[in-house]
């Protein structure tokens, strides 16, 4: 019986093999006609998918072993139904029937074991993945008119309207908070030297209100960024449109002096942008100034003796001095700000004016 069973998987082994070879050549060049089977329709062209194909193997491999099943029972009962007068061929047949039936009930019983346990296990399909629509992405940045004349009025009124003044508010906003800074808040060391207490130095931040001070650094640089960008624009405005002024000229869209007008517009608006940048993030940098030492005059009391004893009585005092921070160069450099700013307000409504 062990020698039947061993020829029974030696069998099926190679059966398979041959399957997925022809499985292989099929899948290659489709030149192999299918024979039809129940339960998978055979593959016919080249849109077959894989998993249409590992079904047919799949049903074409339990039928085939059961086919090759069901002949060895055939056969193995004809030999024991022949085999009168020969005990030996009598008993290797009965073998071969026990080992058919096994194999019979070993393929049935897979069967319905994934049947029972799961029927998606024997389904083998391919699901198409569902389309998705496609949802029109917004827009990053407002859209650019392709005419030059309206890009630039519109530039204009950009810089005018809200760059500009926002630069303008972040620089004067950084005043009221650095007027808080105090030596006050600042701390003095003081230690015996000899016979007297001395005082060694100041330390500690004047400003108790740091962290909105360098939040508002911050606003200030990101905006002056952000004007230099539209200088750059207003630079780039101006380069392409020196070649197409004597076309508006033509068109009657500008006089020769509006286009005259507009071309020194343009490049006088970029001196005073950019200084109104620079000279923004040099008011940016001045309150750190606010945190050198020699800025607050440490105090001391008391002294480092009793009379009597070596008693240390010598105890640090508050800090003065007042506002250790530049406000004299702060309001000179706020004062630069609002005279570049007077100057590109004026220049961007000569420029909104011409274009309108």
């Amino acid at each position: 019986m062990k020698i039947m069973k061993k020829k029974f998987l030696v069998v099926t082994i190679l059966f398979l093999f041959f399957c997925l070879a022809g499985f292989s050549f099929a899948q290659k060049d489709l030149e192999i006609e299918y024979p039809q089977i129940p339960g998978a329709e055979a593959p016919e062209t080249i849109t077959t998918t894989l998993s249409e194909y590992v079904k047919y193997i799949f049903n074409f491999s339990l039928w085939m072993l059961g086919l090759v099943a069901f002949g060895v029972l055939v056969w193995a009962g004809i030999r024991y139904l022949t085999s009168a007068g020969s005990p030996g061929i009598k008993k290797d047949a009965k073998n071969q029937i026990l080992a058919a039936l096994l194999g019979i009930a070993i393929l049935l019983g897979s069967y319905l074991i994934l049947t029972t346990i799961n029927p998606d296990l024997i389904i083998l399909e391919t699901k198409e993945p569902e389309k998705i629509e496609d949802v029109p992405l917004p827009s990053p940045t407002a859209p650019v008119s392709p005419d030059p004349l309206v890009r630039i009025k519109e530039l204009a009124e950009n810089i005018k309207n809200k760059i500009a003044p926002n630069l303008k508010k972040e620089a004067e906003d950084l005043k009221p908070l650095v007027e808080k800074c105090d030596c006050k808040n600042s701390f003095s060391e003081c230690d015996c030297i000899g016979w007297s207490c001395s005082t060694i130095r100041s330390y500690g931040d004047p400003c108790p209100n740091r962290e909105d001070i360098v939040e508002q650094q911050s606003e200030i640089v990101l905006a002056a960024d952000e004007i230099l960008y539209y200088k750059n624009r207003v630079d780039s405005e101006r380069e392409d449109i020196g070649a197409e002024l004597e076309q508006f000229i033509y068109w009657e869209r500008l006089t020769e002096a509006q286009a005259n007008s507009l071309e020194k517009y343009l490049e006088d608006l970029i001196e005073p942008m950019e200084k109104m940048a620079s000279s923004s993030k040099e008011l940016a940098e001045l309150p750190n100034q606010c945190l050198k030492p020699d800025k607050c005059n440490p105090h001391c009391g008391g002294g480092c003796h009793d009379g009597c004893k070596h008693t240390i009585a010598c105890h640090p005092e508050e800090c003065c001095g007042g506002n250790p921070c530049p406000m004299q160069e702060i309001e000179k450099k706020i004062k630069e700000i609002e005279k570049f700013y007077k100057e590109i307000i004026k220049i961007c409504q000569n420029i909104i004016n011409l274009l309108n």
